[in-house]
């Protein structure tokens, strides 16, 4: 997708591949160095969210044990997904969003 938006943009994709994969490396670099960074959802749900390519992904991961209080606690740093990010500043991960709507009065 990221080569699609950028010829559709007139822009060189394989220069935005290469700073997309520097940027995701920058990303999971930092996260490696400090994993407090970004913080948790809550002690329900331990995962941890960094924003990354101009706000149009998204890393989501987790540390291990879940209930930590500094760096040198985390035992392993687990990403759990790369996801496009939903935005109408920055257009999402390229992608048209669909939306499906469920009547509950049918059955």
């Amino acid at each position: 997708m990221i080569k699609l938006r950028a010829a559709e943009e007139g822009r060189d994709p394989d220069q935005l591949e290469k700073d997309f994969k520097k940027d995701f490396l920058k990303a999971i670099s930092h996260i490696q160095t400090n994993p407090f960074i970004y913080s948790s959802y809550g002690l329900n749900n331990p995962t941890r969210r960094a924003v990354f390519f101009h706000g149009n992904y998204i890393i989501d991961y987790q540390l291990i044990p879940t209930q930590l209080n500094s760096k040198e606690d985390v035992e392993e740093v687990i990403f759990t997904s790369l996801v496009p990010a939903l935005s109408d500043r920055f257009h999402g991960a390229y992608e048209g969003l669909e939306v499906y709507e469920l009547d509950d009065d049918k059955e």
